[in-house]
């Protein structure tokens, strides 16, 4: 095993799911039609007191709040009145916490989160186990082909108690079945960026795509975070395969969620006669958790670390030609009104400055969509077969970064809409206490897959 060091922020750690229907519904009076708030949809958020999750169960409210542990008095309240009231404490911030009794709990719940994570600036990078280096010998005969390859990101939901519930085994052995059955000679899936990584779903995803080839670059000993995995030796094929030059994770210098970014500099076949070196990028933004804690002012500073830090790099490497930014970035900047984010390229856009690689940001989707009916939602209450709500966000996208004139974005698609078969859970409502059957999807979002080309046109 090969570990880089890793600083990581010292701070709180709270579980914050942005893929709560009702919770970012009631941010805004958004005027969409597709805005519209369903409270009775409401997810459970798992929030880490002592050293276990707090289960939000349908016969919590036929005890009163006195009778239990001070550390499952959570139960008793709303996922935003958990958070908000944390985030209150945490952060130091202007809005005052509804009561006492919330303090309390939030105060309670920050000390277990803490202890849970522990340190965090001396975890390390797990850069892949019992892989050997990618065979680069049929790079020749593979440029003169002309391939194109793939990348993919995927949100793989932490689940509605922290734990990866429901069925985190038929969840992620489903991932792995859509990822590698994308794979193909010629056109590969190179590159996979994950979020909401927690153990139960790691310790299910991540042996099956070791398996099939890649090398697993993520955290380790964090409960909850992101990864890549980076295709490196074909168990059954010889597609040549990207060279990891460097892979580390990077914090972001604010934000009271812990979030960062997992990125890689690798050297991949071109056809030109130099090959190319590209960075990669899987990152998820500060998510919406209250009223009062939209994340929205942390978003566009982190965005904008992203890029400064990619653009250091090509300055110092030029031979990155190639920047790619994908990930859950919790971004909400094409609703008709109320929109909490500013337009995501002409902020990347104005904030380059000088110094700046010569190029521009793509949106992929904006880039290959030709349906003014698809709106690229990758979190759908009415699509997704786990839910019943209305709320509809582009919040997952794919950032590609190239030179003037030089574009290599193909086509980009979803993957994951369709439920697995048999498979039900019961799903809690945290507002009145009830539970619903629903079935079971592979996660809450549908993963992107965005076919890139080789030979910029």
């Amino acid at each position: 095993m090969v570990k880089l060091s890793a600083q990581r922020m010292s701070q709180h750690y709270v579980n914050c799911s942005s893929e709560d229907d009702s919770r970012r519904g009631s941010s805004t009076n958004g005027g969409d039609d597709d805005d519209d708030d369903d409270d009775s949809d409401a997810e459970s958020v798992a929030l880490l007191a002592d050293d276990n999750p707090v289960e939000v169960a349908a016969s919590s409210n036929n005890r009163s709040s006195e009778e239990l542990p001070r550390n499952q008095q959570l139960a008793f309240m709303t996922e935003e009145e958990q958070i908000a009231m944390a985030i209150d404490l945490s952060c130091g911030t202007s809005e005052p916490s509804r009561n006492d009794q919330f303090a309390r709990v939030g105060a309670q719940l920050f000390e277990a989160a803490s202890r849970q994570v522990g340190n965090r600036e001396h975890c390390s990078i797990d850069v892949g186990i019992g892989l050997q280096p990618p065979n680069t010998s049929n790079w020749d005969s593979w440029k003169r082909k002309g391939s194109c390859f793939q990348v993919v990101t995927y949100n793989l939901w932490f689940g509605c108690r922290g734990d990866g519930f429901p069925h985190p085994e038929a969840r992620m052995s489903k991932v792995a079945d859509l990822l590698l059955n994308r794979h193909s000679t010629q056109n590969p899936l190179w590159f996979a960026g994950f979020q909401e990584v927690v153990p139960s779903l790691s310790t299910v995803l991540f042996p099956k795509l070791q398996k099939a080839g890649y090398r697993i670059i993520q955290e380790t000993g964090v409960p909850y975070g992101v990864a890549l995995a980076i295709r490196q030796a074909g168990a059954n094929d010889d597609c040549a395969c990207p060279q990891i030059v460097e892979a580390n994770f990077q914090p972001y210098r604010q934000s009271p969620l812990g979030r960062g970014f997992m990125y890689a500099h690798c050297r991949i076949p071109s056809p030109g006669e130099c090959d190319e070196e590209c960075i990669v990028a899987t990152t998820h933004l500060e998510s919406f958790c209250s009223k009062q804690y939209d994340g929205s002012k942390f978003r566009g500073p982190q965005i904008l670390e992203l890029q400064q830090f990619f653009f250091r790099r090509m300055q110092q490497h030029p031979n990155i030609k190639t920047a790619i930014i994908m990930g859950d970035l919790n971004w909400d900047d094409e609703r008709l009104k109320n929109s909490p984010d500013p337009k995501l390229l002409e902020l990347l856009s104005e904030a380059t400055g000088g110094g700046a690689p010569n190029g521009q940001w793509k949106d992929a989707f904006l880039e290959t969509n030709s349906d003014r009916n698809n709106k690229g939602y990758s979190y759908d209450t009415k699509l997704n077969p786990m839910f019943s709500g209305s709320l509809r966000r582009r919040l997952d996208r794919v950032l590609v970064f190239r030179p003037e004139d030089s574009d290599i974005i193909l086509r980009q698609h979803m993957i994951g809409k369709d439920p697995l078969p048999g498979l039900t859970f019961d799903k809690p409502n945290t507002f009145n206490g009830t539970t619903r059957e629903m079935p079971v999807a592979a996660s809450d979002h549908f993963g992107l897959v965005t076919h890139l080309s080789t030979q910029a046109g």
